[in-house]
């Protein structure tokens, strides 16, 4: 599987895994997946799947960004512990959900990404 970026230079968004990612000298893979739908959990499904088809181990991290109401905690320890017995580093694994981003980027840190836009 090769990777793609998720969007082209129109700021159009383009099928592929992930939508963004870093590489690192190693070879392995920062991965980010976001969504906007409320079924979020159908989007982590096939996440997984792309992680799996990997391998093993070739995923250093996942950041997954859900516009979705944060959901219970055994939920997403659930999805965590696929991800990790899939070898990405429990550490290295973050999920946020819509109220975490809205506050985060509330901060005033954030003030000149709403200006500048």
């Amino acid at each position: 599987m090769s990777l793609t970026k998720g969007r082209n230079p129109q700021d159009v968004t383009i099928k592929g895994w992930p939508d963004a990612y870093t590489l690192l000298p190693d070879g392995r893979v920062d991965a980010v997946e976001a969504t906007h739908s409320d079924a979020w959990e159908r989007h982590i499904d096939d996440d997984y799947i792309k992680v799996q088809e990997l391998g093993s181990g070739r995923v250093a991290g996942l950041l997954f960004v859900a516009w979705a109401p944060t959901p219970a905690l055994e939920s997403t320890q659930r999805h965590r512990e696929r991800f990790v017995r899939l070898g990405v580093p429990p550490d290295r694994i973050n999920f946020v959900f819509q109220q975490e981003l809205v506050a985060a980027l509330r901060q005033p840190r954030f003030a000149h990404v709403w200006i500048d836009l």
